[in-house]
């Protein structure tokens, strides 16, 4: 969860400057030719919606990735509303949160297949072979000896 930390946000340093309603519309407005896109961007804009909603958070205020990951963990709004914990237990799930972040982390991660697969739950986390092997080679790096010992 530390590397993910650090890779995604530079443990919550770097959250995103892009106003994330406006990411989420363009993509809607600009793909119309693609409708599997579109679709996408329609779903992640009415999870943000909600997500904001249900936490009070003026929807065009909050800013995040350029491809609208929100918060320290950097989830897609759809993944922040099906993993998202609320582990300090203040009434919402809060992805600006670092113990909200780390436990939702942990749940998205186990879902899935953590404990069967590392490198699929972190491709699941995101669809990219390097990114996969950047965590895994970052998370050896804080800890060579625990490492070898729970990947083996």
């Amino acid at each position: 969860m530390t590397a993910i930390l650090k890779i995604e946000s530079d443990f919550g340093r770097t959250k995103g400057k892009h106003q994330v309603f406006g990411v989420y519309n363009s993509i809607i407005y600009y793909s119309k030719n693609d409708v599997i896109l579109r679709r996408w961007a329609v779903k992640e804009l009415v999870s943000f919606l909600v997500l904001c909603k249900r936490n009070r958070f003026d929807p065009f205020e909050v800013k995040g990735s350029w491809a609208g990951a929100i918060g320290i963990a950097q989830f897609l709004p759809s993944s922040y509303l099906k993993y998202g914990i609320d582990a300090d237990k203040d009434g919402m799930v809060n992805l600006f949160s670092l113990k909200d972040s780390l436990y939702s982390i942990a749940h998205y991660l186990v879902k899935h297949g953590w404990f069967i697969d590392k490198k699929k739950a972190l491709y699941a986390y995101n669809h990219s072979k390097n990114y996969v092997e950047g965590v895994l080679a970052y998370a050896f790096r804080l800890n060579p000896e625990k490492f070898k010992a729970k990947t083996r």
